[in-house]
């Protein structure tokens, strides 16, 4: 949701296959889930609405449309890439520490041609506590080589900003059109 606008892809991906049963979320009950990862999002929704399939449907269904958003779709979100040129003209180390699978990530950062830009990406299916949790921010760090308290998050989704704080690093919260309302 920083580098590439994959939160209305996302959204729109949700609703595809929940439209099959007959639901559908509004962008509101949709922000509750951002920043987390898919297993907490599908169960929660399998719980939360009654779903009629088992976990492995929802996910293998969502990551198959996800993956196509993401190669058809996906844009840089407006300054990211800017923010790269300057950072890497500075010389500054950059990681990406995303919620979502490694699969996802590499294609959209491959497709946006900024792949390159980072020195290490570390994911969702990749660590064992999601956001809120600082798991994913201290590998991302460790992966750089960083001690957390010199690193700066750059965060969008409510869960990210507090594993970032959790995790002991400076965060700077972006506000999207997907976490506008939120606080």
């Amino acid at each position: 949701g920083v580098l590439v606008e994959g939160e209305p892809l996302h959204f729109a991906a949700v609703n595809v296959i929940l439209a099959d049963e007959e639901v559908e979320l509004d962008k509101a009950t949709y922000a509750e889930y951002l920043g987390t990862t898919l297993d907490h999002t599908w169960n929660d929704l399998r719980a939360r609405f009654s779903l009629a399939h088992g976990y492995e449907h929802y996910a293998d269904l969502y990551d198959a449309v996800v993956m196509e958003q993401y190669r058809t779709r996906a844009e840089a979100m407006p300054g990211a890439r800017a923010l790269l040129e300057r950072l890497e003209q500075a010389e500054v180390p950059r990681a990406v520490a995303s919620s979502s699978n490694r699969n996802w990530v590499e294609t959209a950062l491959t497709k946006l041609g900024m792949r390159a830009s980072f020195q290490a990406v570390v994911a969702g299916d990749e660590v064992r506590q999601g956001k809120p949790d600082p798991e994913i921010y201290l590998s991302a760090a460790a992966k750089l080589g960083a001690k957390p308290k010199v690193c700066t998050v750059i965060e969008d989704a409510p869960a990210g900003i507090e594993s970032g704080r959790r995790a002991g690093m400076q965060v700077v919260a972006v506000r999207t059109e997907m976490t506008a309302g939120i606080e």
